[in-house]
């Protein structure tokens, strides 16, 4: 007989694991830009310095005192235009009525095809005239305008909201076209970049598309803005941004 005693079964429970990660960045600016000059003026007054928010007021005003006197030259000159249109659509007036009697003459036979083509000759030059008149009104019209637009150029704006993070000039500085005034940064909105590995990567793209993030202690939404697909050497892993959905609320 061939007895069996009992023996011990192994026994294993597999149970999923989780690891919690925390990943840290520093929040930076959404955006930043180089403030530059278009137009070769002098600087008449700075309303912002560092730290300071952009708000209703221009960053810069330039000294505005020449483009002001060709604005007037010019319109002084349109307005000479205007008088000289008016004598001469005058004068052509006249002469076409003049031009009509002494083709009614010259019909009667009272007179001379020398006086009609005199008078055709005259009215002519007139109409000639009122043109090129017309014509010069015209352009200096847009040269008015050009000159406004320029004018325009001598208050050198900001976006609203942004903050001057470095100023590179002074009151007082005489500066030509793309001369860096200011540097100005956008912490409206916020980013955050991070370095992850491809599992850290794979996590956040599990997650929904806003997700939740922590901000000097305080829950804010957060979702993913790029991903840099090449591996930094140094570290193996990816570069990406996050974003600060409202930071400021």
């Amino acid at each position: 007989d061939i007895s069996l005693s009992p023996q011990a079964e192994s026994f294993s429970l597999i149970q999923q694991a989780h690891k919690e990660i925390r990943l840290y960045g520093y929040t930076r600016a959404n955006r930043n830009m180089i403030l530059s000059a278009e137009i070769s003026a002098k600087i008449m007054q700075i309303n912002y310095d560092v730290g300071e928010h952009i708000v209703k007021k221009p960053f810069i005003e330039m000294d505005t005192t020449f483009i002001k006197f060709e604005i007037k030259k010019t319109k002084v000159s349109i307005k000479k235009l205007d008088i000289n249109v008016l004598q001469i659509q005058s004068k052509i007036t006249f002469l076409g009525k003049e031009y009509r009697r002494i083709k009614l003459l010259n019909t009667e036979g009272k007179a001379a095809e020398k006086q009609l083509d005199e008078a055709l000759q005259q009215l002519d030059h007139a109409r000639f005239e009122l043109r090129q008149t017309l014509q010069q009104q015209k352009s200096l019209q847009l040269t008015l305008a050009e000159l406004q637009e320029r004018k325009s150029r001598y208050l050198i704006l900001a976006p609203d909201g942004w903050v001057v993070t470095e100023r590179k000039v002074e009151v007082g500085e005489y500066i030509q076209p793309g001369h860096p005034l200011a540097r100005l940064s956008d912490y409206q909105k916020l980013v955050v970049p991070l370095a992850v590995s491809s599992s850290e990567l794979a996590v956040i793209k599990q997650l929904p598309a806003i997700f939740k993030a922590r901000l000097e202690n305080q829950s804010v939404d957060s979702r993913l803005r790029w991903v840099n697909p090449e591996f930094n050497e140094d570290t193996r892993k990816l570069n990406i941004k996050l974003d600060i959905i409202n930071p400021l609320s």
